[in-house]
């Protein structure tokens, strides 16, 4: 239902030229490179493998990869800012609730003053977890809303619309990345 409306909206707003232009534009450069977000030191990370990361064997389809360039426009104009966040293991599979909220509630000790709570719940609709900080560690935003592991933009995109924000572990990753929206790029 979600991802329909996300498409619906997409292809709505590509009916605008002006629109249409800057994010093909958005697309091609995403597309021209192996795009990844880094800490400046040690930790780099694929920007498709947080915007939208897909089972092996499944492509990522148009839609999501207009979604991710357009996020990544945001990235590069500092309008959508991240934090690395180094984790204790590896994210589970999503049925194996127990495990990840081991690794996901083990923050709050790891990171005792400056993490609140954690937690991670799973299911297939709402976040799959939080991160909740004692004060903000971007610009605003203290609650993020985390998904791990396989996701598509729409459900990235509920965050950004909702929160402003989102925390994100990949499969394979060490790290969790928040990212906070601080212009939203519709205003």
């Amino acid at each position: 239902m979600f991802r329909q409306v996300y498409i619906d909206g997409l292809l709505e707003k590509l009916e605008d030229q002006e629109f249409r232009d800057y994010a093909f534009n958005a697309l091609k450069i995403f597309r021209s490179e192996p795009w990844s977000i880094d800490d400046g030191d040690t930790v780099s990370m694929p920007f498709i493998d947080i915007y939208c990361q897909k089972p092996k064997g499944m492509e990522i389809n148009l839609i999501d990869w207009i979604e991710a360039a357009l996020a990544w426009q945001r990235v590069l104009s500092n309008t959508m800012i991240y934090k690395f966040i180094q984790c204790p293991a590896l994210a589970k599979k999503d049925a194996n609730i127990k495990g990840n909220n081991q690794i996901i509630s083990s923050l709050t000790e790891l990171y005792s003053g400056i993490i609140k709570d954690s937690g991670f719940y799973g299911g297939n609709y709402g976040a799959d977890g939080h991160i909740e900080f004692f004060k903000p560690p971007l610009s605003n935003n203290t609650y993020f809303p985390l998904e791990v592991g396989y996701c598509s933009s729409d459900q990235i995109n509920t965050h950004i619309f909702t929160n402003n924000c989102f925390a994100r572990l990949p499969y394979n990753s060490e790290y969790i990345v928040i990212f906070e929206v601080i212009q939203n790029y519709l205003s």
